[in-house]
């Protein structure tokens, strides 16, 4: 948010955000809809309190919106399906109290805590270099560049998305040295890319990323188009997978970037991997929380619903200091 509000210069606003709960008076399955299920309406408040109490400790943020009024139906709502336990009623008008008693307590308190938001020091350049385009900075003294993924012609990729959207769909191939991508990222939850290094051994590759800090991804594009990157660990699967044993300690998380717009031409793109945050919709979600850069299996690109997609991924290379630990 730091990055954002520096590169925007304009307060923001969180304008939809909220946690759904497998226990709810609906009835709500949860099966359709944004990935933030919890077990229990008191966690659905403790998380608003948390997430709300840190965000007006940023002075520009000035808002937020919670999603939404009342549950969706069970049965799933008609343009979409979705049914989910985002309510702070239910689909008879009940009010779950807990959620409801949280909220009015925090939002009578959120005042006074943006009060005594100090503004960060924003305009510094320096402050922003990890998240510039076009421009990779110099490694440290001692540091090191492991362009493991420097040749398309050794990954192994396949690409994935929502296949109940008729209107997505996403083809890669190998093209003049790079991995090319040509698709439509569609109305649903959208679609991606995932790559794997197919010639280097598991140990070889784990060893020579120990100590990743960032990484650093080469795209040239046609027209904008807005990325998350992610990196999962091995052992990686879905949620309810019955075990997510890896290798190194590794136990089966994956994480996710910010949303970044790639811009027309040939740039490069930074990514630290201390931003990246949990992936709620895929791998181990009762982790340890950390990214284990020696455990790391497969790398990728998921693409924002909605956009025509014409990319080509030329290089991903891990820099960090040599020394430190993964």
């Amino acid at each position: 948010l730091d990055t954002l509000a520096s590169h925007i210069g304009r307060p923001l606003i969180i304008s939809e955000f909220s946690w759904r709960a497998e226990e709810n008076s609906s009835g709500c399955p949860n099966t359709r809809g944004a990935q933030v299920t919890v077990p229990t309406q008191e966690k659905r408040a403790e998380n608003f309190e948390a997430f709300v109490t840190a965000l007006m400790k940023k002075p520009y943020v000035v808002g937020y919106e919670w999603f939404q009024y009342f549950d969706q139906p069970p049965e799933g709502r008609s343009f979409d399906g979705e049914n989910s336990n985002y309510g702070l009623v239910d689909i008879s008008d009940r009010p779950y109290v807990k959620l409801l008693q949280t909220i009015s307590r925090v939002n009578r308190d959120a005042e006074r805590i943006h009060a005594r938001a100090v503004r960060p020091g924003l305009t510094d350049p320096a402050s922003l270099d990890d998240f510039q385009t076009a421009c990779v900075p110099p490694e440290p003294p001692g540091g090191y560049r492991t362009a493991i993924f420097s040749d398309p012609a050794d990954w192994r990729f396949f690409t994935w998305g929502d296949t109940s959207d008729e209107d997505t769909h996403l083809v890669a191939r190998l093209e003049d040295g790079t991995l090319a991508l040509q698709g439509n990222s569609g109305g649903g939850w959208g679609c991606g890319v995932s790559i794997v290094p197919e010639r280097s051994p598991q140990a070889a590759l784990t060893s020579k990323l120990a100590g990743a800090q960032r990484v650093i991804i080469e795209l040239e594009a046609d027209r904008p188009v807005e990325v998350r990157f992610l990196v999962n660990e091995t052992g990686h699967g879905r949620p309810d997978a019955y075990s997510f044993r890896g290798i190194n300690g590794a136990d089966g998380e994956a994480y996710v970037s910010f949303p970044v717009t790639v811009q027309p031409g040939l740039h490069s793109y930074i990514f630290l991997l201390s931003e990246l945050e949990r992936n709620t919709a895929y791998g181990n979600q009762r982790g340890n929380g950390v990214l284990d850069t020696t455990g790391i299996a497969e790398v990728g690109l998921s693409f924002i619903p909605g956009q025509a997609i014409s990319l080509k991924i030329r290089s991903i290379s891990f820099s960090g200091s040599q020394g430190d630990q993964g």
